[in-house]
């Protein structure tokens, strides 16, 4: 033929010109390297980074609410009853906002309004409180301490088993009494071993010993059965072994019904025969009965 064709090469075998790509690429990079006019200027204005104060209406707003504290503990000094009610219901329902100042008041301000002041923690029942309390139970002032035991009792917090049962050895003997009973209200068997140590202190007062047995009967503790049946063998006041008939009630360990069954029998066969005794008599008896039914299960 005249005219000869070269084969065509598939287009699939075609490559690009390799001298353009690179070029390419360079444009794309130049282009989103270069800064933006309207972020550089941002940027240029831009202050340093600086930690965030709290906004004026939050910091007036604490402001007031401590000065409020402040003068409601005020008026706590005052000798008008119901200016006094008044101002511990208020800071009551202040709960949890009011725990911090008066915590920090609890340790400067003066006795009276110190016990008064732990007085109303109780009331609040948080346990943000239980630290401030922990401190005041070293205060000097027996008042104090006695107002501090029965608010951490009605707080009832674990973190105060401790320095509860620390105050058991309180030389005050309302201190201890309270004491003892806060641990009742905490129930937690950890505190049975100084309570039976209060229990059979023989100098120990009779009312400290019933808060005792009244903590007891609360923790159930099974393990105490032995130490309240030998209460009742004791010559003490009638109205003390009803507590430990109680608590042995409420403890309901099989282990008692025995000795709690032939109690009830001396017991029904000492019936006085003055008439002015019977009533009180037959409401011991029922007593006793009860705590038995509650140990075979029929309550």
């Amino acid at each position: 033929a005249p005219f000869a064709h070269a084969p065509k090469k598939p287009l699939a075998e075609t490559t690009p010109d390799a001298s353009l790509k690179p070029k390419e690429e360079s444009i794309i990079k130049e282009e989103e390297l270069a800064p933006k006019e309207g972020l550089t200027k941002t940027l240029s204005q831009a202050s340093p980074i600086q930690e965030e104060e709290p906004p004026a209406p939050l910091q007036k707003q604490e402001t007031d609410l401590k000065d409020k504290i402040i003068s409601l503990t005020e008026k706590l000094k005052n000798n008008d009853s119901d200016i006094f009610q008044a101002a511990a219901d208020e800071l009551v329902k202040l709960g949890r906002k009011a725990i911090p100042v008066i915590g920090e008041m609890l340790k400067a301000s003066d006795e009276p309004l110190r016990g008064e002041l732990a007085f109303i923690l109780g009331r609040i029942k948080d346990k943000e409180a239980t630290p401030f309390l922990i401190e005041a139970l070293n205060d000097e002032n027996a008042y104090i301490r006695r107002n501090t035991v029965e608010a951490l009792g009605k707080v009832r917090d674990e973190e105060s088993i401790l320095a509860l049962i620390g105050r058991l050895s309180d030389e005050d003997n309302t201190v201890r009494e309270k004491s003892a009973w806060a641990l009742g209200e905490l129930r937690d068997s950890l505190a049975t071993g100084e309570l039976l140590n209060r229990l059979h202190d023989q100098e120990e007062s009779d009312e400290v010993k019933t808060a005792v047995v009244e903590a007891l009967s609360k923790i159930k503790d099974q393990s105490v059965t032995g130490d309240l049946v030998s209460q009742l063998k004791l010559d003490v006041d009638q109205g003390y072994k009803n507590e430990v008939v109680s608590a042995l009630g409420e403890i309901a360990d099989p282990l008692s019904e025995p000795e709690l069954s032939s109690y009830l029998d001396n017991l029904k066969q000492d019936a006085p025969g003055d008439q002015s005794l019977l009533f009180s008599w037959q409401g011991d008896v029922q007593i006793a009965e009860e705590a038995l039914m509650k140990i075979r299960g029929r309550i």
